[in-house]
């Protein structure tokens, strides 16, 4: 008798959502680029149940066939490294691509992934050395963070150079 009648409705039409663990693999890599988050994480759940050896190759040639003129590449790079983190499949040049990312969201992510993989990287304190002076804080936040993770007297060193730059709250 009092109140008001809502319709809620989408306003682009609805899409039924891909069967992702029987995609091929290729299909599951694209999926990483659709604008939901949802389809996003289905994506990366799908590649979990795959062979990490086929998926690491597939990500490793999927990341070079991506234009770097496509409206976010540094976000599909940035799924990408999600990707291998989950699946701990080591990527160092796509971790590198991202240490040097205009966003920062990126660079943060990639500096810290340098902590969780420094026992399997060449020289993970050569890599977060830009990231420790980086003029975003919570990149430079992540990258202390991850020479923290590495149990070295240089790392302590590295970390002491943060010290003179501004903190966000």
């Amino acid at each position: 008798a009092h109140g008001r009648i809502w319709r809620i409705s989408r306003s682009e039409p609805s899409t039924r959502p891909a069967d992702l663990l029987r995609a091929p693999l290729g299909e599951v890599l694209d999926a990483l680029m659709s604008p939901e988050s949802w389809t996003r994480y289905q994506a990366k759940r799908a590649l979990t149940v795959r062979d990490p050896v086929r998926v690491g190759k597939a990500i490793d040639s999927w990341v070079r066939s991506l234009d770097p003129a496509l409206p976010g590449y540094e976000h599909h790079l940035y799924e990408a490294l999600g990707c291998c983190a989950t699946l701990e499949i080591v990527q160092p040049a796509l971790l590198r691509r991202l240490l040097s990312a205009r966003t920062p969201q990126a660079r943060a992510y990639a500096s810290r992934i340098v902590g969780r993989w420094h026992d399997r990287l060449e020289d993970p304190l050569a890599l977060l050395a830009s990231r420790i002076e980086d003029e975003h804080p919570r990149v430079r936040m992540e990258a202390v963070l991850a020479a923290a993770a590495i149990p070295t007297a240089e790392s302590i060193t590295m970390v002491a150079r943060v010290t003179g730059k501004p903190m966000d709250g």
